[in-house]
């Protein structure tokens, strides 16, 4: 057997694993994130604070709500 035939094999495997790695990851970046974002509803705008964390969004509303009245959040 030619020692050559085998190296081939093996860089021909390396290359389709990488391949359906690189993929894979592409695949999986491409996930749709959520983000949550305040506003006040003079300044729509401008958000005033922006989160992936749902609960993260409503603390910051609790927190903040009484100084702003006119404060919503919206999801993207």
């Amino acid at each position: 057997m030619n020692p050559f035939e085998q190296m081939d094999r093996v860089i021909n495997r390396i290359l389709l694993s990488l391949v359906v790695f690189t993929i894979l990851i592409f695949l999986f970046s491409c996930s749709n994130k959520v983000t949550y974002e305040i506003y006040l509803e003079h300044q729509p705008q401008e958000p005033l604070y922006v989160t992936d964390s749902k609960s993260d969004a409503q603390d910051y509303y609790d927190e903040y709500k009484q100084y702003h009245s006119d404060m919503y959040i919206t999801q993207k």
